[in-house]
């Protein structure tokens, strides 16, 4: 025990030791039956040992035998009087705690317990203990124990029931803390002392003696105004002045015998207090009761106000009893809406009709304030903002035969425009599927039209050379040429198209680029239309085509401008050069090449301030011959992406209606260093530009017969193959006498790329100029070889490279 508890046992050992000598003394002096009409002691201990964390009873015992020792007592009786009166106490606290007792006497249930518990069956079982203490030690005669025990134990009770509500009361801080509620306070009781001095100390069997209920209904009156300390402190009052009269003869119980005084003095004591702390008790239950209803409506007010859900009920009459902000948002009504609870909801609900989508804007069932009261409805409603709710209308089940109804409505605008937005990927994924056969079908048509037109051309071109030929014959193989040279150009769009266009991959400052074009775009552009470019000063380096990438960037520079001139009269268009480093999040939604990855990327960007793009025409724009702005002229952005396709790049499209359109196109990025090395001076190996021995390797006897004939026309000894397996033949056996090969890129059984590792593998180091239907075939980098040409080609040009094949000499192991 620490010192807290020594002293605080000390100090209740000494209250209980001068209360009880204090009221034995009084009692002797008015006589000995009204000595025992409460013990003062039982009230204070009890209420000390509620109050107290620690246990008290040993001053309790302490104070009690200090009490019983100073009447003179037998030791024994002194002894088990200590003991039931600490035992008293000890019992009547552990049944209360464990019954769950709150000593603030917050409910009825409370009160019920203490007087049971501890006035009754507490202070009864101490009673016995004292009583027969009392017997054994002589002090009194065994069959006086029946009348002695119910007045001991009553006394005991009684002392409990005057002193321990007022004491937890008033420990329980429940005093008013505003002087209003003081003042109220003080009034009351200064009347009942009044109310209850008029009876209570006017002489026996006098008329004012009679008036001893007057007290009560300020007593009440006090109680139900839900002071419950005023009230206690009223019964404390009326019961002490009821008591003090009965000990001195006077009020209206003092007149018959003084047991007789000591029961009525009991009941009404009694009852006084336990009326008054009842009725206390139940208001407070009640204003709790109605404190956790308010709390529970502004917590159900919280709970609408925060939910993004809008939430309207009506009672079963139609009338409007909630409504929270987010409704009236979602349908734009008025914030003065919610401040006017009782209104019908067919009023209410008609309100919702402008924000419906729609010329006729028909309300749905889900918002209809007609729905029959049993039935449910579930709908998404389209507002005419472009939001999308979904509404919901239930029975409330207020009553059984007419229910309430409830409807909510939940914004899923973001939902559906996620799910559009998957929706739209899908579409894209299949659109590039498309795109990517219909790439493969054009660049296989293209090459075989090209080896076809390779012969036309070929054989038109040997034709001119004829001595014979006369003038219409020599117009008339210059219209063939020319006409397959037009196709020729188509073919070229179809291979574009399919991302197989001839890319000399090569280290290019896109930056310097961009700065270069800038007059010759600026000069292209209508005047109304302006032209700003914003480039960083380091350079941004890639590993394109130059010639390519610089025709993509002037085409959607010119696509911009017409984009702003077809809906205003000027506008802007910007480009934007700059080094990124793309996510994946970007890569997964670009158009162009599959193999894109996250990383470092040279990214040009072409925006412009016209009106956009629709839905319709961002789906559609990279279809071939496909224009936004009228009848198409080509490929258009088809082509675009083919050119990305062959530089492994993407291109993302950023337009929203009425602000615009952005192209982002994004080439794998290269390091400076690589841009140092393309400028570095090279070796080249002369030769002359005499007659040659060349092998012509093709699988088209067309076009390797046209081949043949140029190259021998011009002096030149040619040897031919086939295919890939006949050409290494005739250079394991006539490699020291072959000085170029003319290869053909796409053969059967080994093809141009597989021939030409071989003749490598072999040490075979003699010159190759590569000759291809496709423009875009992957030459790899470390391939050696002299050249490159397309077909169909006319004879000028394949004289012209196999020079350049011949001066460059012998390749390198």
């Amino acid at each position: 025990m620490n010192l807290s508890a020594v002293n605080t046992n000390i100090a209740l050992a000494i209250a209980y030791a001068a209360a009880g000598t204090a009221t034995l003394a009084f009692g002797a002096a008015l006589g000995p039956d009204l000595s025992t009409m409460l013990w003062i002691g039982s009230g204070i201990a009890l209420a000390a040992a509620l109050l107290a964390p620690f246990p008290v009873w040993p001053g309790v015992v302490a104070g009690a035998m200090a009490v019983t020792l100073w009447e003179g007592a037998p030791l024994g009786h002194v002894l088990a009087t200590g003991v039931a009166n600490g035992g008293e106490v000890a019992v009547a606290v552990r049944l209360l705690r464990n019954a769950g007792f709150d000593r603030a006497f917050g409910t009825v249930r409370d009160v019920l317990l203490f007087v049971g518990l501890a006035c009754g069956l507490a202070a009864a079982v101490a009673a016995v203990v004292s009583v027969a203490s009392l017997i054994v030690a002589g002090g009194a005669n065994p069959s006086a124990f029946g009348r002695i025990w119910p007045m001991w134990w009553l006394t005991h009770g009684m002392g409990m029931l005057v002193v321990v509500p007022v004491s937890l009361i008033v420990w329980s801080g429940r005093l008013a803390a505003t002087r209003t509620r003081l003042g109220e306070g003080a009034i009351y009781l200064a009347v009942i002392a009044v109310a209850a001095s008029i009876s209570f100390l006017a002489p026996a069997n006098s008329l004012r003696a009679e008036l001893f209920f007057l007290p009560l209904p300020v007593l009440l009156l006090s109680a139900v105004r839900g002071d419950q300390l005023v009230a206690t402190l009223g019964g404390l009052i009326t019961t002490s002045l009821a008591i003090v009269g009965a000990l001195v003869a006077r009020g209206p119980f003092s007149a018959g015998t003084n047991i007789e005084t000591l029961f009525l003095t009991w009941s009404f004591t009694a009852v006084s207090i336990i009326a008054t702390v009842i009725a206390t008790a139940v208001v407070r239950e009640r204003r709790l009761a109605q404190t956790e209803l308010e709390s529970g409506e502004r917590r159900l007010r919280t709970v609408l106000e925060a939910t993004t859900d809008g939430i309207l009920v009506a009672d079963s009459q139609g009338r409007v009893t909630d409504v929270n902000s987010a409704f009236l948002r979602m349908l734009d009504l008025g914030e003065d809406w919610k401040a006017r609870p009782g209104d019908d909801v067919r009023t209410f609900l008609g309100k919702v009709q402008p924000a419906l989508e729609g010329e006729d804007r028909t309300i749905p069932d889900a918002l209809n304030p007609e729905i029959p009261a049993h039935r449910t409805a579930h709908e998404e409603v389209r507002l005419a903002d472009d939001r999308v709710v979904e509404a919901e209308s239930l029975p409330l089940p207020s009553s059984p035969n007419e229910p309430g109804r409830v409807w909510s409505l939940r914004d899923i605008t973001q939902r559906v425009k996620s799910e559009e937005e998957r929706r739209q990927l899908h579409e894209r994924i299949l659109h590039s599927q498309k795109l990517e056969g219909l790439g493969v079908l054009a660049g296989g048509v293209a090459h075989d039209f090209n080896n076809v037109l390779a012969g036309i051309i070929g054989y038109a071109e040997l034709l001119l050379r004829q001595p014979g030929i006369d003038d219409q014959g020599r117009a008339d193989a210059k219209g063939i040429i020319k006409a397959s040279q037009h196709a020729a150009g188509l073919c070229g769009q179809l291979l574009t198209y399919a991302g197989k266009t001839t890319a000399v991959l090569a280290p290019v400052d896109l930056a310097a680029s961009v700065q270069e074009m800038r007059h010759f775009m600026a000069l292209s552009l209508p005047k109304s239309v302006d032209l700003a470019v914003e480039v960083p000063d380091q350079p941004v380096i890639a590993l394109v085509d130059d010639v390519q990438i610089r025709q993509v960037i002037f085409n959607l520079v010119t696509n911009a401008s017409e984009a702003i001139l077809e809906h205003r009269a000027s506008g802007r268009v910007l480009v934007r050069v700059e080094s990124k480093n793309l996510s994946a999040s970007w890569t997964d939604r670009a158009y162009g090449a599959d193999d894109l990855r996250d990383g470092a990327y040279a990214v040009v960007e072409v925006e412009d301030d016209g009106i956009g793009l629709d839905a319709e025409d961002v789906t559609r724009i990279f279809d071939p011959f496909y224009s936004s702005k009228g009848p198409a002229r080509g490929l258009g952005l088809s082509s675009v992406l083919g050119v990305l396709r062959s530089h492994s790049g993407g291109l993302q499209v950023h337009t929203e209606a009425g602000l615009g359109t952005r192209f982002q196109i994004a080439l794998p990025a290269a390091e400076p260093s690589a841009l140092e090395a393309a400028h570095a001076p090279g070796r080249r190996i002369s030769a002359d530009d005499g007659p040659a021995t060349i092998l012509v390797v093709d699988d088209e006897a067309m076009v390797r017969e046209t081949v043949v004939r140029m190259l021998e026309s011009d002096g030149h000894r040619v040897l031919q193959a086939v295919d890939g397996n006949a050409a290494l033949a005739l250079l394991d056996d006539h490699a020291l006498d072959i000085d170029l090969v003319v290869l053909d890129l796409t053969m059967p059984h080994r093809d141009g790329l597989a021939t030409l590792t071989e003749m490598r593998r072999r040490q075979h180091l003699i010159p190759v100029l590569l000759a291809s239907g496709y423009s875009g075939e992957a030459v790899p980098p470390d391939a050696a070889v002299a050249g490159f040409i397309q077909k169909p080609y006319r004879s000028a040009d394949l004289r012209e490279r196999v020079k350049a094949a011949l001066r460059q000499g012998p390749a390198t192991a």
